[in-house]
């Protein structure tokens, strides 16, 4: 009688173990983004390319979480400074907002403090362009010779040209024997490669529309506050030069809303 009494009771103390919830557990669950599909592909398979850049990639991954498939390019890093020469592609449904957005001066200032440490980076105030629309970009030298670029575009969503979903541009670059000023032209030569992509100026960089900005247009602005404030009489957002002694603005910059 005695071993079965123990057998219940050990039954029982399972049967709770399992049907009791846990508030942290749950809070995991329903918080953590949901990622399927991430894996290695070859090379030929990326959707994009850097028709300008005179190497061959050594790797692609795609991942995808909460709804944006993103493509990373890697090439060979050959300088001292850790981190991948990458091109990212960040593709997300066009239901969704999280890609419509170029990044705001805070973001490029934290993306630069972590991916280039110890380098002199400055946002470059000329407005580049490739066949996409306009570019931003940041550069800095990188010993005698050599030199880093931190690029980004934003290519929106247009149904005439085929282009149903928005496109998140990434660039992360640095060379030992090319400069900041050829490497600032890299994104020019930007091709996207997926069926019914058309090139056009729907895109957006430093937070505005294209069409805003000409080819090689230098915007000036009185800085004000580092953080983004808004103007009563404009309402843009002006930004003034950052004190970080790794990051400089060589002239001042304002990012328009969009």
């Amino acid at each position: 009688m005695k071993p079965n009494i123990l057998a219940i009771l050990t039954l029982l103390a399972l049967h709770g173990c399992t049907t009791v919830e846990d508030p942290f557990l749950d809070g995991m669950t329903g918080n953590m983004p949901v990622a399927t599909g991430n894996r290695e592909l070859p090379v030929h398979l990326a959707s994009a390319s850097l028709t300008g850049l005179g190497e061959m990639p050594i790797g692609l991954r795609q991942t995808f979480t909460d709804g944006v498939t993103r493509q990373t390019m890697v090439w060979a890093n050959t300088t001292t400074l850790q981190g991948e020469n990458a091109l990212t592609i960040s593709t997300s449904a066009a239901s969704r907002s999280t890609l419509r957005k170029g990044p705001d001066r805070a973001e490029i200032i934290r993306t630069l403090r972590g991916e280039f440490p110890g380098v002199s980076m400055s946002i470059d105030p000329v407005i580049r362009r490739n066949a996409y629309g306009a570019y931003g970009a940041a550069t800095g030298k990188l010993g005698d010779k050599g030199g880093c670029v931190y690029a980004w575009q934003i290519i929106g969503r247009d149904v005439e040209l085929g282009r149903n979903e928005p496109r998140e541009i990434r660039l992360r670059y640095c060379h030992q024997a090319l400069g900041p000023d050829v490497l600032a032209d890299l994104l020019t030569g930007l091709s996207v490669r997926d069926p019914g992509f058309a090139a056009s100026t729907a895109t957006v960089a430093y937070g505005y529309p294209a069409f805003a900005a000409a080819s090689k247009q230098v915007i000036h602005h009185a800085t004000i506050d580092q953080d983004a404030v808004k103007s009563p009489k404009t309402g843009a957002v002006s930004v003034a030069a950052t004190t970080d002694p790794d990051i400089k603005a060589t002239t001042p910059v304002r990012i328009p809303e969009p």
